[in-house]
């Protein structure tokens, strides 16, 4: 009994060292196999989600601090601006 438990204790310790020793090429492999259909290779539908990178942005309208804004611009900074539009939840 005891030479069994000493054989899965060492046999442990040596996938232990494999693991931490190809620690990188087992996390790419995990990688690869989890994003593996995660993308398409062609897009083939008709649906154009919209601005570019690199496009002027069209004009807006909406409302902030109870007034109407159009410009864009009146909220870009230094580092520029992120849009986040969501469509409304209930189709």
């Amino acid at each position: 009994m005891k030479k069994i438990l000493l054989g899965i204790a060492a046999l442990l310790v040596v996938a232990g060292i494999g693991i931490y020793a190809f620690r990188a090429p087992l996390m790419d492999a995990v990688a690869d196999r989890m994003t593996a259909h995660m993308f398409v290779a062609r897009d083939t539908d008709a649906y154009d989600p919209g601005v570019v990178v690199g496009q002027v942005f069209p004009p807006i309208h909406a409302r902030y601090a109870d007034r109407e804004v159009i410009d864009i611009g009146e909220f870009m900074g230094a580092r520029g601006v992120v849009i986040y539009v969501n469509r409304s939840v209930d189709w």
